[in-house]
């Protein structure tokens, strides 16, 4: 790193914000929810299972360096800082370097399959080979998150995959419960929240999402069907005895997806979406983690998911993600302040 550029940032922070932590911990938790909801208290090999979890995080913390190398085109018109950090990134490692720890992380992976293969089940090891496919294939080849509809579906699939993957260390891969349904159900409705802080830059490289409709009506329409809609599946599964009823308690949350969904077509700065956008995928980290706890009510699945939230908030208080190094996003209280005030006014138009 040349010490004459003191805007160059200290290479490995800033490669640790760049495999976007918070991510790490929202993969995983299919996997831990599949892993205790088929254990029925008798847990199998779990230092293995722990072991794939940590390697499951490396390989998506590859997957956002990969996309980061592949991506700069977008970013420079969504987050330029963000471009610009990275630049210095590969200014401070080299592209090469860079490359080279995508490829260890991958190999990694490959590893990890064979280990799967060998010692724990193979029915495990191919649930990760499809799931490593869906990583790679995202930002390479068919590169599926430049592919409108593909790149939610993808996502949605590696959500019940990993959710499978953790299930098939007790029981079958395709004995999956009514809950697992329920979980890819709301990942489907929700996925879109990924595209709010990046409307424009996706629309410049002919990859718009929902936040691209013009008519505010519509946006919100849609918004309300998205965040609202898991409770009424709920409600229905409950009603038809395939739920058990203290799944109900999920509807504590549905004020918070209702807030999303008035509150969000109305953002217009930087640092307003970027908040939202976090806020709106903890709060469908949440959802998954009260589906959880809820489904498996035993203590280890309260310990379990209590230390998956406490991960995920330190890694957004350590702002470990690199769209919250933008100039304009200072705090996190100053954040929630811009999202606040900019919801109260309703434009014109839904896209500035």
């Amino acid at each position: 790193m040349s010490k004459g550029n003191p805007d160059l940032p200290r290479p490995i922070v800033t490669f640790a914000k760049m495999t976007k932590a918070p991510f790490w911990v929202t993969w995983i938790t299919p996997a831990v929810f599949g892993y205790f909801a088929s254990a029925d208290g008798d847990f199998h090999q779990l230092p293995w299972f722990v072991f794939l979890c940590v390697t499951w995080s490396i390989a998506e913390g590859t997957c956002n360096v990969h996309n980061d190398l592949v991506d700069m085109e977008e970013d420079e018109i969504n987050q330029p800082h963000r471009a610009r950090r990275f630049a210095s990134l590969i200014e401070a490692w080299g592209v090469r370097r860079l490359w080279q720890i995508v490829f260890a992380g991958y190999a990694l992976a490959g590893l990890t399959v064979v280990l799967m293969w060998v010692y724990v089940d193979p029915v495990v090891a191919i649930s990760f080979i499809y799931l490593g496919a869906q990583v790679i294939f995202y930002n390479f080849g068919l590169r599926l998150k430049r592919r409108p509809g593909y790149v939610e579906a993808t996502l949605v699939i590696a959500g019940v995959a990993s959710f499978m993957l953790g299930w098939a260390w007790h029981r079958s891969a395709w004995d999956m419960p009514v809950v697992a349904w329920v979980l890819a159900y709301f990942m489907a409705v929700t996925v879109f929240s990924k595209d709010l802080p990046d409307t424009v830059g996706d629309e410049a490289v002919d990859a718009p999402s929902i936040f691209s409709i013009r008519t505010p009506q519509r946006l919100r329409a849609a918004l309300v069907f998205i965040y609202l809609s898991p409770y009424a599946l709920i409600l229905v599964l409950v009603l038809a005895g395939e739920l058990e009823q203290r799944l109900l308690l999920m509807g504590l949350l549905m004020p918070v997806g209702a807030w999303f969904a008035l509150a969000v077509d109305s953002l217009r700065s930087l640092e307003a979406k970027v908040a939202a956008y976090h806020l709106a995928f903890t709060y469908g980290h949440l959802f998954i983690l009260a589906l959880f706890v809820l489904s498996v009510p035993e203590r280890g699945a309260y310990i379990a998911a209590g230390a998956l939230l406490l991960a995920r908030l330190a890694t957004l208080a350590l702002r470990l993600d690199p769209r919250l190094v933008e100039p304009d996003f200072t705090s996190w209280s100053s954040a929630i302040r811009a999202l606040v005030r900019e919801q109260r006014v309703r434009p014109s138009l839904v896209r500035s």
